[in-house]
């Protein structure tokens, strides 16, 4: 008798990400990219376009640029994380200083990236806001269902897979 390996990855729920940046073409590459990897995603190109875009959206993640027209993304995710701290946010800006990376931390960043950034760092760091948003264990238990209908293994197998998943 032949086994089948199933290699068991972290799952994530959909996240509602709201993407902030005036360069149309990077907003719309972010965009795109994101919902092929099955997010709900709106692109916006600037901060005052936020308070409609939050209203019409239950948002789990703003993506923004720090050099906004009008209000700077700064003042922007300090807006967010006063009004709404469990909204993830990650800056992706060109900024680099360690001063700029310093007050984008302390306007409510969870994450800081300088671009350019590479797809898969942007969705490793959307997945680790998952995590802490605690996002990433909706999908344990319907996993555990199918590992369970697929006959993977034994159940204690089946449950230690699961609980890799929630780690």
């Amino acid at each position: 008798m032949t086994q089948t390996h199933i290699e068991v990855c972290p799952l994530y729920q959909v996240m509602n990400i709201l993407v902030v940046d005036d360069y149309l073409p990077l907003q719309t590459s972010l965009v795109e990219a994101l919902q092929k990897e099955g997010h709900h995603v709106t692109g916006i190109d600037s901060a005052e376009a936020f308070d409609d875009e939050a209203q019409d959206h239950n948002l789990d993640l703003v993506i923004l640029d720090v050099s906004l027209p009008g209000e700077d993304g700064f003042s922007l995710a300090k807006r967010i994380h006063t009004v709404q701290p469990t909204i993830g946010i990650i800056m992706l800006t060109a900024r680099s200083d360690a001063a700029d990376k310093i007050k984008g931390y302390e306007c409510g960043a969870d994450i800081y990236l300088t671009k350019p950034v590479g797809f898969e760092e942007l969705t490793s760091a959307v997945n680790a806001l998952a995590r802490r948003l605690g996002m990433g264990n909706q999908a344990a238990p319907a996993y555990e269902s199918i590992l369970r209908r697929l006959n993977y293994a034994q159940p204690k197998a089946a449950s230690k897979a699961v609980k890799a998943l929630k780690t």
